[in-house]
Formats: structure tokens, C-alpha cells, sequence
């Protein structure tokens, strides 16, 4: 193998419940390629929220105004549910004839 390292570009994400096995993978791509690490705020088109207690939230809030305005939909009138909350159940059973 060469000691002179590569270069490529990508925007990956790493993940693992092992922090010890995710440091000793980083280190064997970091001996192999340049590379650079941190928090991850968006990948691949979604924002990503990481929260103090270990909660992730992922959005595609870009995503949903661009097709908005892809579609000349951006003013239309926006409600938060297509359908009420309550669920619906039906008890009685449907018989083909």
C-alpha cells in the first residue's frame, strides 16, 4: 500500500450504537483518506436536528417548499391534517352480497 494518501470527496454518514467501534473505523479511513468530521446538520436534502437527550429529528422542510413552489402551490391555504384527528372505527362487518 502507498504512503501517500487520497483524496475523495463524499458526503457520508457513520453511524453505530458503539462509540469505540465508530472512533476505531474513522481512524482506519482517516489513515486511508483525507477526510474531515463533524456534526451532521443536513445529508442528502434533509435537516437534521440532534437533541441534548439523544433525540434526532429529520425534516425535508426544503425539499416540501421547492415542490410547493415547483407547483405553484407556495400560497396555497395549508391545514395540519387532510383528516381529523379521531380515528375511526367500524364495528359492523361488511359481507359481499
Amino acid at each position: 500500500m502507498s504512503s501517500e494518501k487520497k483524496s475523495i470527496w463524499a458526503q457520508g454518514l457513520v453511524v453505530g450504537s458503539d462509540k469505540n467501534e465508530i472512533a476505531i473505523f474513522l481512524e482506519m479511513l482517516q489513515a486511508e483518506f483525507e477526510m474531515t468530521t463533524g456534526s451532521l446538520d443536513n445529508f442528502l436534502g434533509m435537516k437534521i436536528s440532534q437533541y441534548k437527550d439523544g433525540a434526532i429529528a429529520i425534516t425535508q422542510e426544503s425539499y416540501t417548499k421547492r415542490m410547493l413552489e415547483r407547483f405553484r402551490m407556495a400560497e396555497s391555504n395549508a391545514v395540519s391534517t387532510p383528516i381529523g384527528r379521531e380515528e375511526i372505527h367500524h364495528n359492523e362487518v361488511i359481507s359481499p352480497e
